[in-house]
C-alpha cells in the first residue's frame, strides 16, 4: 500500500514555490497561422526554481548587484549549457536554439549567459519570469496565447492603454522607431493617432490583434532577416533583426548619462500585470 505523502507550501506573493518548472516556446510570425504562431520553433526555453530564498536574502542580492554594477563588475552564473546555468535567486534556466539546418541545439555558454542577464537583472520581473504574470484570467489564461478577441487594457496601476503608453513613450511601435508599417498606420505626419490605437481598448469595434499584427509581407521580411541570422550563427551579434540598418541609435556607446532622466524621458513605473478588471 502506497502511502500518501502531502506538502505545505507557503503562498509568497509575487513568488513562485520551489520545483516551479516552465517550457516556453519562440516561434516565426506565420501570417497564415490563425494565431500568427508558425509550427517551426526559433528557440525552446526551460527553466526550474530549484531553491526559493527567502525575502531577505532577495534584497540582499539586489544589493548586491547595485554594488557590482558601481564597481564594474560583471555578473557571473555557475552551471553549464548542458544542465542548465543558476542564478542568485534559485532558477536554473537552460535553452535551445536553431543551428545552421534549423534544428535545435544546446544554446553555447555564451548564449546561455546573454538570457541570464534578461532573467536575473531586471527589476521588471516577477520572480525573474516575464510572461506567466501576464496571462488571460480565468480558464482563457490556460490555453496557448491568442491575441484575437482580447482587449489592449492598462499594465496594473496605468490609467492609459499599455500600448498607448508605449506608443506615446517610445514615438514608434517598437525600440528603434525603424517598424516603417506601424508608423504609417498610428503615427501619420510623425503624431500619434491616439483615437486609432483607443478603438481596441474594452468596448472598441477592435482588438489586440488588429493593434499589433502585420502586413503579410511585412511579416515574413523579419523571417527572412531571422533566417540569415539563423544560417549564419552568428548569435553572438544579439537575436535582433532589422531590415535596415537603424538610424536612430548612437553610433558609438560611451560612459556617462544618456540624457533621458535630464529630460524627463527616464520611466520607473512598468508593470507586468494587466489590469484586465
Amino acid at each position: 500500500m502506497n502511502a500518501r505523502v502531502e506538502q505545505v507550501v507557503a503562498v509568497r506573493r509575487y513568488n513562485y514555490p520551489r520545483g516551479t518548472e516552465f517550457l516556453h516556446t519562440v516561434r516565426y510570425v506565420d501570417p497564415d497561422a490563425p494565431a500568427l504562431l508558425s509550427t517551426r520553433l526559433k528557440e525552446l526555453r526551460y527553466s526550474r526554481k530549484d531553491e526559493a530564498p527567502a525575502d531577505d536574502r532577495v534584497r540582499n542580492f539586489y544589493a548586491e548587484e547595485q554594488e557590482k554594477k558601481r564597481r564594474g563588475r560583471l555578473p557571473a552564473f555557475p552551471g553549464t549549457p548542458e544542465l542548465g546555468l543558476i542564478n542568485e535567486f534559485g532558477w536554473r534556466l537552460q535553452g535551445f536554439i536553431e543551428d545552421a539546418r534549423g534544428r535545435l541545439r544546446f544554446q553555447t555558454l555564451e548564449e546561455h549567459v546573454y538570457c541570464m542577464g534578461r532573467h536575473t537583472n531586471l527589476g521588471v520581473t516577477v520572480d525573474q519570469t516575464f510572461a506567466f504574470p501576464r496571462k488571460v484570467p480565468g480558464r482563457d489564461g490556460w490555453r496557448p496565447q491568442d491575441p484575437r478577441g482580447l482587449p489592449d487594457v492598462p499594465q496594473a496601476g496605468h490609467a492609459k492603454l499599455e500600448t498607448e503608453t508605449y506608443f506615446e513613450r517610445v514615438q514608434g511601435g517598437d525600440e528603434f522607431r525603424a517598424n516603417d508599417e506601424l508608423l504609417t498606420r498610428f503615427f501619420p505626419g510623425g503624431v500619434l493617432d491616439l483615437p486609432a490605437v483607443r478603438r481596441a481598448a474594452r468596448g472598441g469595434d477592435r482588438d489586440l490583434a488588429w493593434l499589433v499584427t502585420p502586413s503579410r509581407e511585412r511579416a515574413l521580411q523579419p523571417d527572412k532577416a531571422y533566417w540569415a541570422l539563423v544560417r549564419e550563427q552568428a548569435f553572438a551579434l544579439g537575436w535582433d533583426t532589422l531590415l535596415a540598418p537603424p538610424v536612430n541609435v548612437h553610433r558609438e556607446v560611451e560612459n556617462g548619462s544618456t540624457e533621458l532622466e535630464a529630460t524627463g524621458r527616464l520611466y520607473t513605473d512598468g508593470r507586468l500585470h494587466l489590469a484586465w478588471g
